[in-house]
């Protein structure tokens, strides 16, 4: 929102708010969803399970755009074109502190969920996604 761009870092470590994306991937016949685990060398929630996808948005780009990227990197999955729902726009700001140092996490985050068939057949992708784990929603 800030207008310019600036490394995911600094973004962090100054608290400037910013754009991300969440996308939950849910098999509706299973009803399941996928939940991922943070990378160990993540500058904020090392190790901690999170969303099935998340990323921060970059600059020139939107969210439905980067919802698609970072699926496709994390978990390798590639959505439809149409196959993501735009829930809500969440408000979230988070602090504390890594091996990295401290962080102020402060971002507008457009959440979305998908539908997917093949969770349990999905690798996590990319240095940044240290687990997959499908979990009942029942």
């Amino acid at each position: 929102p800030a207008g310019f761009a600036k490394p995911r870092g600094e973004v962090h470590r100054d608290g400037d708010w910013h754009r991300s994306v969440h996308v939950w991937l849910v098999d509706p016949d299973r009803r399941a969803v996928l939940l991922q685990q943070r990378s160990v060398h993540k500058d904020t929630h090392p190790g901690m399970w999170d969303v099935s996808v998340a990323g921060h948005i970059t600059a020139g780009c939107d969210a439905r755009t980067t919802a698609h990227r970072e699926t496709e990197e994390e978990v390798g999955v590639s959505l439809p074109e149409g196959g993501l729902e735009h829930l809500f726009t969440y408000i979230s700001q988070l602090s504390g502190s890594t091996s990295h140092g401290p962080f102020v996490d402060r971002e507008f985050q457009d959440v979305f969920v998908a539908p997917c068939r093949t969770l349990g057949a999905l690798a996590a992708g990319g240095s940044e996604v240290a687990a997959l784990r499908v979990v009942p929603l029942d």
